[in-house]
């Protein structure tokens, strides 16, 4: 090798300086190391060949920036010394391998003077055989062999050789084990035992056959049972003896049934008998086990079959079914020989169901009061079947007991006959029965009451009722109290009578006070005939009759008294109905006048004085405050007014004051009336708004519940005014700037609404605004490794003022918010779709651009013909993190145009502290104009943090950068001072911040 000459360019100086350089081997710089050296020192440096052998000793000089920051020039130069290498040629015969012998030619290089080792090493299923260095065979240990001392060249040899295994297979009588490799292996008859030997690695493949008539019993192998199933075993990449053991027994039969009749009877019958031939190969009819099992034992139990004879290879079997049972039973018969072979037969038996009529228990006679019901007793029916049955009932007096005034009730069920019903089998109901006789009938009926099931089988039980005759009171109804004018009559008054025996009734009117209303003053009115305090008619037992009561009171006369009105039968039982009875004073006739006092608001006020100002009008209130008054149809609240006024063709004049407020006039003219009935008019809404002109717009924000929402009102593209409304009511004052039209925009997070309005016609009441749900698409979910990312894409309208939620799903915990401030952008597009991504990785902790992010990252971008677009995000940090570290820079937040980028360090800028403006409750807030990926992070004082000019970017080390300038002259190995000098000037960067 040649001297050579290396230039490096730098800016240095005096002093001590800190010296950064490295030794590696080949070309790749694999260590760095780092130490305070004077100036005009020397730097010892080592470099190795790819063989970890030293090749050069090189000594650089160099003087660099000191601590002070003071620059001087840069002065290097290298010297080299040549060295003798000697080569060790290696061999290898058979498999296995020579280390660290060059793949491709065999040799080892190595520095004169210097100690070898080699490391021989056999490959699975081989050893190694022999050894010779420079022609003569060695033995060694450990695998190795060291050349010590080396002066000369050398040859080494190894020879490997395949190692051989042992397989052992045997089988009983009954069989063979393929493949067939020795005499009488394969013939079946006699046991048979043999070995053979394979390489090592082999592959083999062996078939245990039994012979006709035989089965396989056992399988061994290398000591292991097998299932005797797997008759095929195989060996592979054999590295072992193994063994391989078969034995087989004589197949078995299993037993013979014959068949068995399937059988049908009716329930409740005596006991069935069944035959059963059974055979078996190799054991005798004696030695069989036969067993029974019902699929319904409720029906046939196991127990009710027995066993009555035995004939021969025939046996005899009863069988019965439980009492009052049907339906079918499968009956499997099992049948077991000495070798426990087993076999089935199945036969079925069908218990045919028999009727029976239901059951219907006694019933006692029954007594009653006339008029009345009698009181419920029961009556108890059963069914021997599940079944529905009908309950009919037939009675000999018809007049007194109708057969639809019985009444049966069971299990919340009411009804007349015919009354059905669903029973359970032997299981007993209790039915309510409810008998009413004819109202004013009396005497005895009796009753026939059947029970009948679906195939007309019944059963029947016969009572009698006494019902005994009473007297009863006649009943009136009650009259209301009634009110009425001065010299009026109170008009007909109906009510009601009746009498449970029928008969001749007396009805009396009497007064109270008879100054006001004499007792002739009562008349009844029965059909076309009126008469005066007394009147008699004829009632039907228990059948209600109308009339009338009117009364007359005296002229100019009021006051109040009680009518009576007394009913007498002929037995003299009496009942009496009162009621009051008013007469009002008559006052002259009035209006009420009915308003509303509205401010700029549109809501009511209250404290302002209402007056009547003409004409003048004695003995009515002309004066009225708004507070809690009633306004037109019984209306109340802040704001309403109402003065009772008398009619009058005149119109009325008023005044409407209250302190700080012009006043306002108005009158009953049709210019200030909104609508008037018979005795009341409603005002126009008044307004008392220190709004000029009342140019104000004011209305309601429907469904802002308690979050308080952000209002915007824009004309001639500026903002006019922003408010924050917690209330549903919001207005706005406009007359500074009165415009044709204005925009409202409503805002609250995840909501949004834009409402035009003219600007013609003031006041603008009763603009409704509905907040409806910024769009945004269902989240898309993916991983990535240990990565997890949501994204969803949102509408925002490029006007302004939306606040966005991010989160994972609808409902869920927000991540952090974005926000589009108003008339901030310039785009062309109606709406805009921005894309927004929550990335969650618990390893964002361990990166320097990600580790104050709370392992979540957030990324945006526009969708749209827009280049950017100007926002205010909000983002997680870990809840340690204040302001004053963005401020003081200890935490940054980094914008990269991908995830990858911001987690290799190729983010495109820092967020200006200016730009940050809050941090609270795990979230900083700052402002944007780009669309990007967002993270927060804290770079280690030992990394590089500016990398702007960077090497080869994606492969360098990493914060490795380059500054300064490099001139190689004469050396063949330009990558390896190129890169040493990169790192150098790197280290330089990193420690003076350069």
């Amino acid at each position: 090798m040649r001297a050579r000459e290396v230039i490096l360019s730098y800016f240095t100086d005096s002093g001590d300086a800190l010296v950064n350089y490295f030794t590696g081997s080949g070309d790749a710089l694999v260590n760095y190391f780092s130490r305070y050296y004077k100036s005009g020192d020397t730097i010892p440096i080592f470099f190795r060949n790819k063989y970890g052998v030293p090749r050069i000793i090189q000594y650089l000089y160099i003087q660099f920036r000191d601590r002070a920051g003071n620059i001087a020039n840069t002065v290097a130069e290298t010297i080299y010394r040549e060295q003798i290498v000697y080569s060790i040629r290696t061999k290898k015969f058979g498999k296995g391998s020579i280390e660290p012998s060059d793949p491709l030619t065999g040799e080892i290089l190595v520095y004169e003077g210097s100690h070898q080792t080699v490391r021989i090493t056999a490959n699975e299923g081989y050893d190694i055989y022999q050894v010779t260095v420079d022609g003569s065979a060695i033995d060694i240990e450990d695998q190795s062999y060291t050349f010590e001392n080396v002066q000369t060249d050398h040859d080494l040899e190894v020879r490997f050789r395949s190692m051989q295994h042992t397989i052992e297979f045997s089988s009983s009588e009954g069989g063979w084990i393929s493949p067939c490799i020795f005499t009488n292996q394969c013939n079946g008859n006699d046991s048979f035992l043999g070995q053979i030997s394979v390489n090592s690695g082999s592959d083999l493949r062996f078939t245990i056959v039994p012979t006709h008539g035989y089965e396989v019993s056992s399988i061994i192998v290398d000591g292991e049972v097998k299932p005797s199933s797997q008759t095929v075993q195989e060996f592979q990449q054999i590295d072992s003896d193994h063994s391989l053991y078969a034995s087989f027994t004589k197949s078995k039969t299993i037993p013979v049934i014959s068949n068995i009749p399937d059988m049908t009877f009716d329930e409740n019958s005596s006991e069935q008998t069944f035959d059963i031939e059974v055979i078996d190969a190799e054991s005798s009819s004696s030695e069989l086990i036969i067993e029974f099992h019902s699929d319904n034992e409720s029906l046939i139990p196991t127990e009710n079959i027995v066993l009555k004879n035995i004939q021969g290879n025939v046996r005899t079997y009863s069988l019965k079914s439980l009492a009052s049972q049907f339906g079918v039973a499968v009956i499997t018969v099992k049948v077991t020989d000495t070798d426990q072979m087993t076999a089935l037969k199945t036969f079925n038996v069908m218990v045919n169901n028999v009727y029976y009529p239901p059951f219907i228990g006694s019933i006692d006679n029954q007594t009653v009061n006339q008029n009345e019901v009698s009181r419920a007793h029961y009556l108890t029916i059963s069914s021997q079947d599940t079944a529905i049955l009908t309950i009919f009932v037939e009675t000999n007096n018809t007049i007194l007991l109708p057969v639809d005034n019985i009444y049966f009730t069971h299990n919340g069920q009411t009804g007349n006959s015919p009354f059905t019903l669903s029973v359970i089998e032997d299981q007993k109901n209790s039915i309510e029965i409810t008998l009413e006789p004819v109202k004013g009938q009396s005497g005895s009926a009796g009753v026939t009451i059947t029970v009948e099931n679906e195939q007309s089988l019944s059963s029947s039980q016969y009572f009698q009722l006494e019902v005994i005759m009473l007297d009863h009171p006649p009943k009136l109804s009650l009259i209301e109290n009634q009110s009425i004018d001065e010299n009026t009559s109170s008009g007909k008054i109906p009510f009601t009578i009746s009498d449970a025996d029928g008969g001749q009734i007396t009805l009396t009117g009497q007064s109270s006070n008879i100054n006001l209303v004499p007792n002739n003053s009562i008349t009844f009115h029965n059909g076309m005939q009126a008469v005066p305090s007394v009147i008699s008619l004829a009632l039907n037992p228990e059948i209600p009759q109308t009339l009338f009561i009117q009364v007359h009171p005296e002229s100019d006369q009021w006051g109040a008294c009680n009518i009576e009105i007394k009913a007498t039968d002929n037995t003299n039982l009496t009942d009496i109905s009162r009621f009051a009875m008013s007469i009002k004073e008559y006052i002259p006739k009035v209006t009420t006048y009915y308003g509303f006092v509205y401010n700029e608001y549109f809501m009511g006020v209250n404290d302002v004085q209402i007056s009547l100002v003409q004409p003048e009008i004695q003995g009515y209130s002309t004066v009225v405050m708004t507070h809690l008054g009633t306004g037109s149809n019984g209306k109340t609240g802040d704001g309403y007014f109402a003065l009772n006024l008398p009619v009058s063709e005149d119109i009325y004049y008023f005044n409407a004051s209250k302190t700080g407020y012009d006043s306002i006039t108005f009158n009953t003219g049709p210019e200030y009336i909104d609508s008037t009935t018979e005795t009341s008019v409603l005002f126009n809404p008044l307004y008392l708004s220190n709004c000029a002109n009342n140019q104000f717009i004011s209305g309601i924000i429907e469904n802002s519940g308690f979050q308080a929402v952000d209002l915007y009102l824009i004309g001639n593209e500026t903002i006019i005014e922003t408010q924050q409304v917690l209330s549903n009511d919001f207005s706005f004052c406009v007359s500074n700037a009165v415009l044709e039209s204005y925009t409202i925009i409503a805002s609250i997070p995840d909501y949004y609404t834009m409402v035009g309005i003219s600007g013609n016609t003031f006041p603008a009441k009763n603009v409704k605004i509905k907040l409806t749900p910024v769009v945004k698409t269902d989240p898309i979910s993916i991983t990535d490794k240990t990565t997890e990312i949501i994204k969803r894409t949102i509408t925002v309208n490029p006007v302004g003022g939306q606040t966005i939620i991010l989160n994972k799903t609808t409902g869920s915990i927000d991540i952090g918010t974005i926000e589009i401030p108003v008339l901030k952008n310039e785009c062309i597009d109606n709406n805009l779709l921005l894309e927004y991504q929550i990335i969650t990785d618990s390893k964002f902790n361990d990166n320097n651009y990600t580790n104050g992010s709370d392992e979540t990252i957030i990324a945006t971008g526009l969708k749209s013909q827009c280049d950017h677009i100007e926002m205010e995000v909000e983002i997680p940090i870990e809840s340690s993190i204040r302001l004053n570290d963005f401020q003081t820079g200890q935490y940054n937040i980094y914008v990269a145009g991908s995830r990858a980028d911001l987690l290799k360090g190729k983010y495109i800028y820092t967020v200006d502290t200016s730009d940050i403006n809050s941090v609270a409750g795990g979230k900083v807030r700052f402002r944007i104009d780009d669309s990007g990926v967002f993270g927060v992070g804290k770079i280690s004082e030992e990394e590089c943090v500016d990398c702007e000019v960077c090497v080869d970017c994606d492969n360098k080390p990493d914060t490795l950068c380059f500054i300064g300038t490099i001139e190689n002259r004469n050396f063949i190995f330009e990558g390896i001072f190129i890169f040493l000098s990169v790192i150098i000037l790197w280290a330089m960067k990193r420690n003076y911040g350069m």
